[in-house]
């Protein structure tokens, strides 16, 4: 649990940011020293920072343990609810990761944004914080990661893989002026993934966008490049613990494999 610690009332230690993009890019609002959780209503959204993507469906939240700019990205008007909590607080562990967002967690988590700026002198506000950064922190951390590498071969390759999730590796590789060969060791080197564990991984995060807006599992495998939904959920279980409806609906069955499996 965070440690809680507030020397000056002028200045709250927890603020909140509600706002509904529109479909495209946003830079969200950052300032140093402060940590963040990210939280769509509803729909999906993706993060980008740096070298790194993360892809955020419903029941699922990103926690910033730091300071680094997130831009998001939607493909749909959606309602983002941000709360932004002081470094000094210590409330969230210092690297960044999705975690579940169950009932309990999100009504707090709403509940927080919709008060803020939160006085934790205040009994009540301070009991909120605290069991909310309880459940958040208690929470999994869901395979929703997918490393960008930088090296301007390998990031062609890898934006060619998230343009055309249905192309084969083959066909991706031929549009990149390096060696198949090449290709996997720039990967492997930057991301810790093989190509085609790069690949299924892109895959399958676009497919929860998919699955995310209300596609079927039928048409999300059709669209990432799986000949049949049940190559598509074997593929899907192998990369997440769960089926997709499993995974979707967040449910304890799902949890419960993920967790016997991570």
């Amino acid at each position: 649990m965070s440690r809680m610690r507030q020397t000056r009332r002028e200045d709250p230690p927890v603020r909140g940011y509600a706002v509904t993009h529109p479909r495209g890019r946003v830079a969200m609002p950052t300032q140093p020293g402060w940590q963040q959780v990210v939280y769509a209503v509803s729909g999906v959204v993706v993060a980008r920072t740096g070298g790194e993507q993360w892809t955020l469906p419903p029941h699922r939240a990103l926690c910033i343990g730091d300071s680094r700019r997130i831009e998001l990205h939607t493909r749909q008007p959606t309602a983002i609810r941000t709360l932004y909590l002081r470094a000094d607080l210590d409330a969230l562990p210092p690297e960044v990761r999705v975690v579940d967002v169950p009932p309990l967690a999100r009504e707090l988590l709403l509940r927080a944004v919709t008060t803020s700026p939160l006085d934790l002198h205040d009994e009540r506000a301070a009991a909120l914080y605290l069991l909310l950064v309880a459940e958040l922190t208690e929470q999994r951390t869901v395979p929703l990661h997918l490393p960008l590498p930088t090296e301007p071969r390998a990031r062609a390759l890898a934006e060619r893989i998230l343009a055309q999730p249905r192309a084969t590796l083959d066909e991706v590789v031929a549009t990149v002026p390096a060696a198949r060969r090449t290709c996997e060791r720039l990967l492997r080197d930057e991301t810790g993934l093989t190509l085609a564990g790069w690949q299924r991984r892109a895959r399958m995060l676009r497919a929860i966008e998919l699955l995310g807006r209300g596609a079927s599992v039928t048409t999300a495998s059709a669209e990432v490049g799986y000949a049949t939904p049940s190559a598509f959920v074997v593929a899907f279980r192998s990369e997440t613990g769960c089926t997709p409806t499993e995974f979707m609906a967040g449910t304890v069955a799902g949890r419960t494999r993920a967790r016997r499996r991570g």
